[in-house]
């Protein structure tokens, strides 16, 4: 199976709730963003947000936000990674990202609760 269609099938089974997600346990993870994981048998998956700053040729340097998968055993020794510029569309592992990180977060939930009884949205679009 190659990384793109792996990081697609990700991506539906999160939205679906066949994967769940949880905030990483392990402190090998240390980036500015939270990292989150889910198991499966013997392995483990950990997916984090990272930042990293690059000089373009004439020496201005920008800072420019990705993702990462780490594959991992039930200790959190590093088997594998995958990075964006494994994948053909580079953005689908952000977009992994966000999904984890709203599912982990039960962020629908909270965005309902205080939404809830609200159902006159007209003239707003």
């Amino acid at each position: 199976m190659n990384y793109d269609e792996f990081v697609v099938k990700l991506i539906n089974g999160t939205k679906s709730n066949y994967i769940n997600w949880q905030r990483c346990k392990s402190k090998r993870f240390p980036h500015y963003y939270p990292a989150y994981e889910t198991q499966k048998g013997g392995n483990i998956l950990v997916i984090q947000k990272i930042q990293y700053s690059t000089e373009d040729a004439y020496g201005d340097s920008y800072t420019t936000t990705g993702a990462e998968i780490s594959i991992c055993s039930t200790n959190y020794e590093t088997l594998s990674e995958i990075y964006e510029s494994d994948l053909q569309n580079e953005s689908h592992l952000l977009r992994l990202y966000r999904i984890v990180e709203r599912q982990a977060n039960d962020v629908d939930n909270i965005l309902g609760n205080f939404v809830e009884g609200i159902d006159d949205i007209t003239g707003l679009f």
